[in-house]
């Protein structure tokens, strides 16, 4: 799990993917940009999301990331996409 920092924190949740990630900055408290790749696809009439980091690189002399200041992608809850939990997922 990942957090963007600013007023309001948020978690990003990823898989690891690639061999351009070292894994030796995966450290509590490190701080790091993530470059990542979002994917959705349907299956059976659902939408599922992935988020692929694919690279790691310690972040220098910058208090701030782009994400940090961004507004959100969309302020649309879970609940109101069909999302249940109790659903098995396709993999």
């Amino acid at each position: 799990m990942f957090e963007i920092g600013g007023q309001y924190p948020k978690s990003l949740f990823g898989a690891i993917w690639g061999d351009k990630v070292d894994t030796t900055l995966l450290k509590e408290g490190n701080t790091l940009r993530l470059f990542f790749d979002i994917e959705s696809r349907e299956f059976n009439g659902r939408w599922y999301t992935d988020v692929k980091i694919w690279k790691l690189e310690p972040e220098t002399g910058s208090t701030s990331s782009p994400l940090q200041d961004s507004p959100p992608v969309s302020d649309v809850a879970p609940d109101d996409l069909g999302y249940d939990p109790m659903d098995p997922l396709p993999f």
